[in-house]
């Protein structure tokens, strides 16, 4: 059985929680080392299959971060400064750094707290801060530039020590600051695709290398993956028709990975793709797309181009009515 969402009177707890103590149960961290961000376009993906396959299946002793998003455009990386030098040279990326907002109530895994979420990224819109952001079941990711790592911290720092929503901007930065709020370049479409979210450790990784290769590397190049690491946990998001289909077509082969995924798999999480005219640095976005879902679980993953906001399928009809009041969503045309 895969894990559903959370019933109507969960939501209403959730949403109390979230007007009384915000970020209670919140802290922030830093990781060690600076991250590198890289996009492999899909007509390099053959060229830099060999990377990306060594990076996966090859040995730790190198990084502890790899990351790749994998899309009809491309795939695009977030990985560790000695792994990017390794594999590309450590040509042509910008340096980032990676805080970790951590979640102590066991109570409330890494898709509940998007509320809390929602708000943080408002103190970070506020503070003139660019995001990636990246979440998993279990844990949620914040990128920036290096050069606004001291800003972003402080200003998550100080929301995790205050008790609600930031202050206004300075009335100096308010002009430019509604200008980069302006939501009549955000575009948000609707995928076909439905999503299976699930966990595996370095081990059970290994234990399914045939069926990680086929899902993750010799997929159709328009089918959505996310693969997420960090000191050994491995966070997978795959469209729910490849791995059915895998699954029917080669049972055997893939019990381990269905073995390894059940405690943890949730399926059904529908992806809206976000994406604005300023790209990347068009401060805010996640935010004013983010705050109307505040009261639905919800997860993330960005890269330069794009962030992709997933909600659960039975959730769906309720963010779209709540999306449509500031936005006009698309929908997926049919294949």
């Amino acid at each position: 059985m895969s894990k559903r969402c959370r019933d109507d009177d969960d939501e209403v707890a959730n949403a109390t929680h979230l007007a009384e103590k915000p970020f209670s149960t919140m802290s922030v961290y830093t990781y060690n080392g600076p991250l590198c961000t890289h996009f492999v376009t899909a007509a390099q993906a053959a060229t830099a299959l060999p990377a990306l396959l060594s990076a996966v299946f090859g040995s730790r002793k190198r990084h502890s971060v790899f990351s790749f998003t994998a899309g009809a455009t491309g795939s695009f990386l977030v990985l560790d400064e000695t792994l990017h030098r390794e594999l590309f040279g450590g040509s042509g990326s910008e340096r980032w750094s990676c805080l970790y907002i951590h979640e102590s109530s066991s109570a409330r895994s890494g898709a509940d707290v998007s509320g809390s979420l929602a708000l943080l990224f408002e103190h970070l819109t506020h503070a003139q801060v660019s995001i990636i952001n990246v979440c998993t079941m279990r844990r949620n990711f914040v990128l920036v530039r290096q050069t606004m790592a001291d800003v972003a911290l402080q200003a998550l720092r100080s929301a995790l020590d205050g008790d609600g929503r930031p202050s206004p901007p300075p009335a100096s930065d308010a002009a430019s600051f509604q200008c980069q709020l302006t939501m009549s370049s955000v575009r948000i479409e609707l995928l076909r695709s439905s999503l299976a979210i699930g966990t595996l450790t370095l081990a059970q990784l290994k234990e399914s290398a045939h069926s990680i290769l086929h899902l993750l590397f010799l997929r159709r190049s328009d089918q959505f993956v996310h693969y997420f690491e960090m000191g050994g946990e491995i966070s997978l998001a795959i469209s729910e028709g490849p791995l059915e289909a895998l699954e029917l077509s080669e049972p055997e082969s893939t019990a381990t990975l269905r073995a390894a995924l059940e405690p943890s798999l949730s399926r059904g999480w529908r992806i809206f793709d976000v994406t604005a005219a300023t790209g990347y640095d068009g401060i805010g976005i996640l935010s004013a797309v983010c705050l109307p879902l505040a009261t639905l679980p919800l997860m993330n993953f960005s890269t330069l181009d794009h962030t992709y906001v997933l909600v659960p399928e039975v959730h769906l009809e309720a963010a779209l009515e709540l999306l449509a009041l500031n936005f006009d969503v698309t929908t997926e045309p049919a294949p």
